[in-house]
């Protein structure tokens, strides 16, 4: 994993110098938030394409998260693959609503599910 660089100036007599700190690295988590649109079926989906969720964990998830408001669906990753995979949900949940438009002539509700990545501890 990599690690978490920080700047810190020290003066040493006229001159002053730059030098890094290095910390552990920050964790993250990506978390589902729910809404009462999205179709249960939607979510399992993703749930299980994207984040390759077993039946029974995307049915854990996605339960939790529609009586909490948010759930967690995968951690620890880096910011760097937590954002990868959140774009990559989210091209998946495009392409879907495109799909479903395509064959029934209705948008799909895909694109409503929303996921960030937030620090954790």
């Amino acid at each position: 994993m990599a690690k978490t660089n920080q700047k810190e100036q020290v003066k040493t007599g006229s001159n002053v110098k730059e030098r890094f700190k290095v910390g552990p690295p920050k964790n993250y988590g990506i978390f589902i938030h729910n809404n009462d649109l999205t179709p249960f079926l939607s979510v399992l989906d993703v749930l299980q394409k994207i984040f390759s969720k077993s039946r029974q964990q995307a049915q854990e998830i996605m339960m939790y998260t529609h009586q909490n408001g948010k759930g967690l669906v995968e951690a620890p990753v880096s910011k760097e693959n937590g954002s990868l995979k959140i774009n990559e949900a989210l091209i998946y949940c495009q392409h879907k609503d495109a799909e479903g438009a395509h064959f029934s002539g209705m948008p799909g509700r895909y694109q409503l599910l929303q996921f960030t990545l937030e620090e954790i501890e």
